[in-house]
Order: structure tokens, then sequence, then C-alpha cells
């Protein structure tokens, strides 16, 4: 401990000598005037010598003590819906609307059966709120793409279709898709009875994707969806591009670590959209 007690020895001096003004020049106030700080001092040199005895004791907590913040509730959802910039943004496809207006709660009969027969088949409670995107991710794979036979087929022009059209017709693109995750999701939640509390850890994304290969090549403008996991990462829940991919990197690795997706235009969900470019931004980026 000899950094403390040679700390308090440089100290002590201007902590009890005769007059500030007289000996240092600081300021002339008078010793006996000046107690309280001279205690608020002590006290933070006691708080300095205690995480220096769990740094000498636990190495590995240094981090912890020191460096790493506390990362935020991730159901703190004015934290989240705060953290990035909030902002109303129209979209084209192929009428302009906010983009908000396309993820309007509507209750289709179609995703009524696809709901009800996920949620009894995989015995849902609401203590499963984290299960129910890989849920869905499941069914997209295992069901809409391999017995429904649905087809990838790009839009003539940009359209956003809406989750009955698409079922309806079996085909469509990643907007589509991702569209209808979202309203299954939002769903199954609205049954359990928790999506009010829930609802900002779904987004979408209007973003942009990479090719996999030893070198990433840009594959285009995408549209997929996030979700915040109980650990503070968003992760991303796939469309079209990487089916199964997100599967085994849900909860794994973070959509702001995944070398697969580039830079944001923009995401939203039913209440609101936010102008952001990545998940490790914090609000006013742009603006510096």
């Amino acid at each position: 401990m000899a950094w403390y007690d040679g700390l308090l020895k440089f100290t002590e001096p201007y902590l009890n000598g005769p007059k500030y003004k007289e000996d240092y020049g600081l300021c002339s106030l008078e010793r006996d005037q000046d107690q309280h700080y001279i205690q608020v001092l002590k006290g933070q040199l006691s708080s300095w010598k205690e995480k220096y005895e769990i740094m000498s004791k636990q190495p590995e907590r240094v981090k912890t003590v020191f460096f790493e913040p506390k990362k935020p509730d991730y159901m703190d959802a004015e934290f989240w819906n705060k953290k990035f910039d909030r902002r109303t943004i129209h979209y084209k496809a192929p009428t302009k609307l906010k983009v908000i207006e396309y993820l309007r709660d509507v209750q289709y009969p179609e995703v009524e059966t696809i709901v009800d027969s996920l949620i009894s088949d995989h015995s849902l409670k609401a203590m499963d709120v984290n299960s129910v995107p890989g849920i869905v991710m499941l069914w997209r794979d295992q069901q809409l793409f391999d017995v429904i036979g649905f087809k990838y087929k790009l839009d003539k022009g940009e359209v956003w279709s809406q989750p009955d059209v698409v079922l309806k017709r079996n085909y469509g693109d990643c907007d589509d898709v991702g569209t209808l995750e979202y309203y299954l999701i939002r769903r199954i939640l609205q049954k359990l009875g928790v999506w009010q509390e829930n609802k900002h850890r779904l987004k979408c994304i209007d973003g942009h994707a990479f090719g996999t290969g030893t070198i990433l090549k840009y594959a285009g403008r995408h549209f997929y969806l996030v979700w915040l996991h109980q650990d503070g990462e968003w992760y991303t829940v796939e469309s079209t591009f990487y089916r199964g991919k997100d599967r085994r990197k849900f909860g794994k690795t973070p959509h702001r670590k995944d070398d697969m997706y580039g830079p944001i235009n923009y995401t939203f969900n039913e209440y609101a959209s936010w102008a952001q470019r990545r998940f490790d931004y914090e609000r006013g980026f742009d603006k510096k």
C-alpha cells in the first residue's frame, strides 16, 4: 500500500499547514474554515484505497470496477427510445407513407392461424419472451420456405406488402418476409400478454448487407429485423439473405459485431422511427 501512504504524505502538509495563502498561494481561507473539504478529500483517498485493495486481491475485477460501464436495462423502454435520433421517416413502397404505417396493428386471419399453431406447438408462456424470435425464425426456415414452398422473388418496383397478401401469393422479397416476421412476433407477444412492455425490443431495419465468403462483397440494400436481448445487445432476425445463420448467431454474435451487415439507413417499429447508422451509435453522432 506504499502508493496510498505516499499520497497521504504528499497531501498532509497541504491539509494541515497553517494557511493556504501563506504556504501555497491557493486561497486566503484559514484551515479551520475548510474542514469540510478536507474531510471530502480524505474520504476520496479512502475510496481509492478500497478500490486498490480489490485490484490487489482480484485482478480480474479491475475492468468491472474501473472501466466497464453498467449496461442499461434491456427493459428500460424510455432509455432505448431516446438512445438514437428519433425522426419521422417516410418511404414510398409504392405509396409514400410514414414507415410506421407499414406495421399498423391489423389482425389477419392467416397470421392468427400461424400464431396459434406456434404458441400451441411450443407451449409458449409469458416467460418465454426471448424464445419467440428464434421460434419465428425456425418457422420461417422449416415451414414457410421448406414446407409451404414460399419463393424469393424481387418486386417490380418497390412494394412493401402486408402479410395476408404475402401468404396468399406465396412469394416475396426481404421486406415482405421481414414485415411478416414482425407481425408474427408482435401477435405472439400480444397473445401472451407481454407486448406492451417489450415492443421497444423489436425493430425493422432498412440497411445494407454483404455477401459471405473469404472476402466480403457488397450484396445490396436489405430489410430485416433486430431483437434487443436480455444482455443489452441487438441480435439479427434475418428475412431472406442469411436464413439459418441468424438462428446460429442469435444470442451469440450481436448485430454490431456481424460483418455481414453494413451501415443502417434507418430503423423503425410500430410507433417510432430512428435515423441511426449502427447500434454502437449515440444520439447526435451524425451531427458531430
